[in-house]
Formats: structure tokens, C-alpha cells, sequence
């Protein structure tokens, strides 16, 4: 890809804004809405504690690749050996674009359903579905300068928008609407908590390799990503409870964010999937070094659109 990605002389406040983006996503609010039937105190305590304990766990994950300077396949060779590495890297390749695909879902149907209630504009789900698909490689083929520059206004922009969201909702929740399952446990939420920090294990290497500061680089990753994720979980969680819904795109319509929250939906679900797309070529570059990462990427890209538009979530 970029110099950005092969380079091990990338600054931790440069990585840890990747790692931002990747935590504010339509799918992490999504599972807020989940841990309402708790209510405010519990379900926050159970976003806490849960991402203390995938914190720590991803931080492991993330500091072999720091400091051996490998990917998150190469690192594998440590305990499987090469055959048993390229084993893992197939699978991780098949889980991400999967996991890619079903973002773009998410994201394509929340952005369909909001330019129809905003513009009364006609349902056409393939059509964004191909726009978030494929955006992702404008980053692709871009330099490290436009990369870095590009994800800081991102950030911003993403982190002011959620923001925006969050604070009437929870600030103002105050018990769970009864009309919202009540099926949720404590140990539930946590484990949901712990299974979205889980879920990068096999990704954050491909960035940690890259920084150039090992350890405490690999602590802002972490801890960038936890704040992302708390924060995204507690605006699901306090919307749920404020509004008793758990439809995200009925959540944005009553918050008043209009056109806010399309560039929410747009950006975050781009800057999600390019960390999925961009460890997906590592993958495969790791099974056979010939490919290239640029075009594997693009080629991910264009599989993970496919599957999204033909498969049934």
C-alpha cells in the first residue's frame, strides 16, 4: 500500500487516530442499543470493564507485532510455523472480508434509509452499497501525506458528530423504556464488550509493526481505540434508553443530526473497512509475497462490495 504501512518510523499520534476511526462505527453504536435493559449505570459499568479486559488482551496481540516488527500473520510463525501461519492468514483473510461485507451492509442500509427520510429520495440500497463499497480506495492508492492528513480531518469530524449525538441522549436517560428487551444480563454486556475488542486481535499487528515507538505507541493504539469504542457503545447504549429504540437509523433521525448524520455513516463505515481491507491484503501478500498489497487490497475491496450486494445479511 502507502509508505504509511511499510515504514516502521510512523508516529503513535498517526496510527492511534487509524485505530480511532476504526472504533467509531455504525456497528459499535448498533451494539450499545443492545445493553439498554441494563440501564445507564450497569450497562456503562459493563462498557468499562469490558474493554479494560479486551484492552489488555489486544495490547498483547499488538505489542508481538511492535516488537518483532511483524504482521499479524507473520507472527504467527512464532507459534504454528509457517504452514500453520498461512493456515491462519487464509481464514483471517475470509473472516475480514466477510466482516467488511456486513459493514458495508450495515452502512449502505443505514445511509439508504436516511436519504429517503431526509430527501424523500427513492430506495436504492445497491447504489450505496457500491459508493461505501468502493470508497475505500481513494485511500488505497494514496500517499502517506494524503492519508495522514485525510484521516486527522476524518477524526475530527467524526469524533465532533458523535459527540453531538451522544450528549442530549445521555445525559438525559435516566431509566429503560419498558418496551426494550429485558433479556440482556451483566455478564452478557461485558462479554460483548470484550468479544468487539477481540474481534481486532487479528489486525493490529499490521499496525504496531509499523511505529516507532514500540510500547508506548502500541498503548496509544489501544487506548485510542478503547475511548472510540466506549464512547460509541455509550451513545448506543444512552439513545437506546433515551428514545426506547434500538433502530440506529431512527436513533439518528430523532437526535436531529440530518445531513450530520450521513457523513457519520459515510465516514465511519469507510474508515472501518479500510482497516479490514488493508489487513485482508496483508494476508494475502504474507500467503504468496508475488501479489501485490495495493491491488490485493483493491481486489478485496471489490470481492467484500460483491458479497455485500448479493448475499443476505
Amino acid at each position: 500500500m502507502s509508505t504509511f504501512f511499510t515504514s516502521t518510523n510512523n508516529s503513535s499520534f498517526n496510527v492511534s487516530l487509524i485505530w480511532f476511526g476504526t472504533a467509531v462505527s455504525v456497528a459499535e453504536i448498533m451494539t450499545g442499543t443492545f445493553l439498554a435493559p441494563l440501564g445507564m449505570k450497569d450497562g456503562f459499568l459493563a462498557i468499562l470493564v469490558g474493554h479494560v479486559i479486551g484492552g489488555i488482551i489486544l495490547y498483547l496481540a499488538g505489542i508481538i507485532g511492535a516488537n518483532k516488527r511483524c504482521s499479524a500473520s507473520e507472527s504467527i510463525n512464532l507459534s504454528f510455523g509457517k504452514l500453520g501461519s498461512v493456515s491462519f492468514s487464509l481464514l483471517n483473510t475470509i473472516q475480514l472480508i466477510g466482516w467488511t461485507s456486513i459493514m458495508t451492509i450495515i452502512g449502505a442500509q443505514a445511509f439508504n434509509k436516511l436519504m429517503a427520510s431526509l430527501w424523500n429520495i427513492g430506495e436504492n440500497t445497491i447504489l450505496w452499497t457500491i459508493i461505501i463499497g468502493l470508497f475505500p480506495c481513494i485511500w488505497i492508492f494514496s500517499t502517506m501525506d494524503f492519508v495522514s492528513k485525510i484521516n486527522k480531518v476524518v477524526m475530527l469530524c467524526l469524533l465532533l458528530a458523535s459527540l453531538y449525538l451522544g450528549f442530549g441522549a445521555v445525559v438525559s436517560a435516566n431509566e429503560v423504556v419498558t418496551s426494550l428487551d429485558e433479556s440482556m444480563s451483566f455478564g452478557m454486556a461485558v462479554e460483548l464488550n470484550i468479544a468487539m475488542c477481540l474481534s481486532w486481535m487479528p489486525v493490529i499487528s499490521d499496525y504496531t509493526r509499523t511505529l516507532k515507538n514500540q510500547s508506548t505507541g502500541t498503548v496509544s493504539c489501544v487506548v485510542a481505540y478503547c475511548f472510540g469504542s466506549i464512547l460509541m457503545y455509550t451513545i448506543g447504549l444512552g439513545s437506546a434508553v433515551h428514545y426506547g429504540i434500538t433502530d440506529i437509523c431512527d436513533i439518528f433521525m430523532l437526535s436531529g443530526l440530518g445531513v450530520i448524520s450521513l457523513v457519520v455513516i459515510l465516514l465511519s463505515t469507510v474508515t472501518t473497512n479500510f482497516i479490514t481491507i488493508n489487513s485482508s491484503s496483508i494476508c494475502l501478500n504474507h500467503i504468496s509475497n508475488q501479489l501485490d498489497v495495493k491491488y490485493t487490497a483493491f481486489f478485496v475491496c471489490i470481492i467484500s462490495t460483491l458479497l455485500a450486494i448479493f448475499l443476505s445479511m
